[in-house]
């Protein structure tokens, strides 16, 4: 304007483009991201990592915000067991920590499902309601476990038991020992002269595979695991050969009826 270059007209109308002009740039990028914005829409991104169910929609279905179950992710590791002790137990449990007798390692417990034998597996108590059911009398509680091998489904029925006490001295034997008269178990022990001697036993869970024994045996008797079979009636004569229990090997014999 100054040098008489161009005419004061023809600047004002080249300004007033240039002003048009950054309006418009700065609306197409309100539009990029516009659509960004509703590009993230159209992807659901689950807060957990997991397994994930089938879709629930499929292409051209209607989904409503807060209604449509597109589909459903469960953790696999770890997994959470839920379980309601009753209140006995819970007061048991409650009585030992209070006392300081209760397991060292932090709210143990033990976890078996439907096609095992024992509880192999471990876990620890994360949570435990601040109330009792008055309905049931028991009380919720939540076990975390490892699942590393993805054996826990969510959805499974699970055996918990709880570890409450320190320990305990018990005697423990295989459980292939025991046999069952209608409603008592007994086992088989080395008697004198190398003897079948039958004894009645009370016994209780599973401890690391083998069954403990709560009364009938003593510390010193050698028990019979293999070779019941047998076994036809007590003082069968028999040719001991002992091994440590729960380490039996397939073939060994621990006790044979002799010929």
């Amino acid at each position: 304007i100054a040098a008489k270059a161009i005419s004061r007209e023809e600047f004002d109308t080249r300004r007033a483009g240039s002003t048009q002009s950054n309006a418009d740039v700065r609306v197409a990028e309100a539009a990029v991201a516009t659509a960004k914005l509703n590009l993230g829409f159209t992807e659901v991104r689950s807060p957990i990592a997991g397994r994930v169910s089938r879709a629930m929609l499929t292409l051209g279905n209607l989904a409503q915000a807060d209604q449509s179950v597109l589909t459903s992710v469960v953790s696999q590791d770890p997994v959470y067991v839920y379980f309601q002790p009753d209140e006995q137990t819970f007061l048991r449990y409650a009585e030992l920590a209070r006392k300081g007798e209760r397991a060292k390692s932090a709210n143990p417990v033990r976890v078996g499902l439907a096609t095992d034998k024992n509880y192999p597996y471990t876990g620890t108590v994360n949570f435990i309601n601040n109330q009792v059911d008055p309905a049931t009398g028991t009380i919720n509680v939540r076990a975390v476990v490892p699942n590393p091998d993805r054996i826990f489904t969510p959805g499974l029925y699970a055996r918990v038991q709880l570890e409450g006490s320190a320990d305990l001295t018990a005697i423990l034997i295989d459980d292939k020992a025991v046999m069952t008269d209608q409603d008592r178990k007994y086992v088989y022990v080395v008697g004198p002269e190398n003897k079948a001697v039958r004894k009645d036993v009370t016994l209780g869970d599973f401890a690391d595979e083998l069954r403990i024994v709560r009364s009938g045996l003593d510390a010193n008797d050698k028990v019979i695991v293999a070779g019941l079979q047998k076994i036809f009636v007590p003082n069968t004569p028999v040719k001991p050969k002992i091994v440590a229990m729960g380490a039996l090997p397939p073939a060994a014999v621990l006790a044979s009826a002799a010929k």
